[in-house]
């Protein structure tokens, strides 16, 4: 039974390990563009960017969910334990993937975009960079803090999470 506590906990934080290095593929720095081709020069930007921005909306009403889910596991953290976070952690890693990637595609046709669309990018990269900083440092924190799943630290975590979250799709939701 010890052997396989061991080989769980080794199992956990490889894969959230290897999940978390994909966490920064649409942070700022590696967002990059191509050269423009024959076909952008008549795509359609605006609709593209209304899709995109649609399901930043529906991504982060799944993050806002799950992190809810979190702050209720940190407040019963007897009750839970680290694997059953790390499984809401990682599907939580997948929302913010999905995200980050659509949110590096925005900045990137941004120029291209509606003036409306535009203020509404500007105004959700920020809050997108938040939730994907709080669940890198969820994850950190569950990675090496186990048996501390009701720290304030973590609860913190949970709530920055949540709160970004409810920011993005509340104001996608109201016209972003």
């Amino acid at each position: 039974m010890r052997t396989s506590l061991w080989f769980k906990s080794i199992y956990f934080i490889f894969s959230v390990l290897m999940g978390s290095g994909m966490l920064l593929a649409g942070t700022p720095a590696s967002c990059q563009s191509g050269m423009p081709t024959t076909e952008s020069s008549n795509w359609d930007f605006p609709k593209e960017a209304s899709q995109i921005l649609n399901q930043i909306r529906v991504d982060s009403f799944q993050i806002r969910e799950l992190a809810a889910q979190l702050r209720v596991d940190d407040r019963n953290a007897d009750l839970v334990g680290w694997q059953a976070e790390s499984d809401l952690l990682s599907e939580l890693r997948d929302h913010v993937n999905q995200m980050d990637t659509n949110v590096c595609r925005l900045r990137t046709i941004a120029p291209m975009t509606t003036a409306q669309q535009q203020e509404a990018i500007s105004r959700i990269v920020p809050q997108a960079l938040v939730v994907t900083n709080e669940t890198e440092s969820a994850i950190d924190f569950l990675n090496n803090n186990h048996s501390y799943l009701w720290a304030p630290q973590y609860h913190e975590y949970a709530v920055a999470l949540y709160n970004s979250a409810n920011l993005i799709n509340h104001d996608l939701r109201n016209g972003g």
